[in-house]
């Protein structure tokens, strides 16, 4: 047990220049993603329930991105990520 690794796949972050920060990491290579861009009751499954106000699920919809993040990440690779961000 003492050799397990971690499987985490991304670091979901929150922020206003999403769109900015996403396409600066294009430009290097660095894949990102948006894995929610729709709130639940957004979604086809739950549309016949109706659509009630949710601003901070809406928010977090239009903030939220998805890093890379693997147990094998070099150091510079966490760098040159954070400096992009």
């Amino acid at each position: 047990m003492g050799r397990c690794t971690s499987s985490w796949a991304q670091y979901t972050i929150q922020a206003d220049n999403r769109d900015e920060i996403q396409g600066r990491l294009k430009a290097a290579s660095i894949p990102s993603m948006v894995y929610y861009p729709r709130t639940m009751s957004q979604q086809t499954a739950f549309s016949h329930l109706g659509q009630k106000p949710c601003p901070v699920a809406k928010r977090l919809t239009e903030t939220v991105l998805s890093l890379p993040m693997h147990p094998y990440m070099t150091d510079e690779e966490i760098e040159q990520i954070a400096s992009l961000i």
